[in-house]
């Protein structure tokens, strides 16, 4: 399948879903659904429903973890780092860890009494970066759930001032249950909080260990998306 032709992408998933007895549409504005058909283009599907929410998001800071910020000045990709947003933040990445100080003293790249004086830990005047998007719905369904496929340094997500839950790993997807929260006929605002440095999170929570590591970058690095659907669901097998 030639992915840079809209078209012959469209005949590829519609071939492949009458092969397995459903209906699929991947439409260019990141809404795809499997399923029965839904007998018109304007008809809500009966399957299930996945709405891209990648793209251009809304950014801010925070020392604070629990104080959702009023103003969001900066913006920036998803997926994508919090050092790309613009206007770019300071000091994005400024993150001492005890390996560093390993291979400062390894390479003797410092005095011993410089190094001495080194402590591991944020060089940042923030805690965290929060992430901001808006988006409607098609028609209402029975469950909402939003997938985080990979984000650092830990992963908190509200919908509609509603706080849903915390996700620590750095490394794995993240699912939330936005269906008691949504507001099904109108805007909807979300808000992802994660981690500006490792010490956001738990000492127990994975972030990564690298001795030539010296930059330690956070952002929602994979893709966002909202699957909505009917009962029952069936998360994993």
């Amino acid at each position: 399948m030639n992915k840079r032709h809209p078209i012959a992408r469209r005949r590829f998933l519609q071939e492949s879903a009458a092969l397995l007895g459903t209906s699929s549409l991947l439409t260019e504005t990141g809404i795809s659904w499997t399923g029965d058909s839904p007998g018109g283009s304007d008809a809500a599907p009966h399957g299930r429903l996945t709405i891209s929410l990648d793209g251009n998001w809304q950014i801010a800071d925070s020392v604070s973890a629990d104080d959702v910020p009023h103003a969001f000045e900066h913006s920036g990709p998803v997926p994508g780092m919090a050092n790309l947003a613009t206007p770019p933040f300071p000091d994005v990445d400024a993150y001492l860890s005890p390996e560093n100080i390993l291979d400062k003293r390894d390479f003797q790249v410092e005095s011993e009494q410089e190094i001495a004086k080194l402590v591991p830990g944020p060089k940042q005047k923030r805690n965290y970066f929060w992430y901001q998007k808006t988006f409607r719905i098609p028609a209402k369904r029975g469950m909402a759930i939003l997938k985080i496929n990979k984000a650092q340094f830990g992963t908190a997500v509200w919908l509609n001032g509603k706080k849903i839950g915390d996700h620590y790993s750095c490394f794995t997807a993240a699912y939330f249950n936005l269906t008691d929260a949504m507001n099904w006929e109108g805007d909807n605002r979300l808000v992802v909080r994660i981690g500006a440095h490792p010490a956001a999170v738990p000492s127990w929570v994975r972030t990564g260990i690298d001795f030539e590591k010296n930059r330690w970058t956070p952002g929602i690095y994979d893709r966002v998306s909202l699957h909505l659907s009917d009962n029952p669901v069936i998360e994993t097998l």
